[in-house]
This record gives C-alpha cells, sequence and structure tokens, in this order.
C-alpha cells in the first residue's frame, strides 16, 4: 500500500515544499525567518498572492534602494 507524502509534484515546475518543511530545512542550516518576514508571507497568503505577485511584493518591500 502506498502511502501520501507531504509533498506535491506539478510537471511544470517540479516539487513544491510547505512553508512548514521549509522551515525545518531553514532550521538544520541555521537559518531563522525574522517575525516581519513571517507576517508578511501570511499577509500574502490572505491576499491570495501568485507566486509572481509574491516575488515582485517581496522584492519592492525588502530589496536594497539602488540609490
Amino acid at each position: 500500500m502506498k502511502t501520501k507524502t507531504a509533498r506535491s509534484y506539478n510537471s511544470q515546475t517540479g516539487l513544491k515544499l510547505s512553508r512548514a518543511a521549509i522551515r525545518k530545512i531553514n532550521a538544520v542550516e541555521g537559518i531563522d525567518l525574522d517575525g516581519r518576514i513571517e507576517k508578511q508571507l501570511e499577509e500574502y497568503d490572505r491576499r491570495g498572492l501568485t507566486p509572481d505577485e509574491r516575488r515582485k511584493a517581496v522584492r519592492e518591500k525588502f530589496a536594497k534602494s539602488a540609490s
């Protein structure tokens, strides 16, 4: 009998990991997300942003100014 894993796979985009799985990987690497970033990601969830919209919003909010 096959068992389901927490991972999902999309043939167009490849393997997708949940935020909880990413947290576990980051913990092993010694990376901890700042609380403000976690809140921002939750806000993106509430707004239902697409992955492209999320990336754009993160760049706009957290990227260093060029000037």
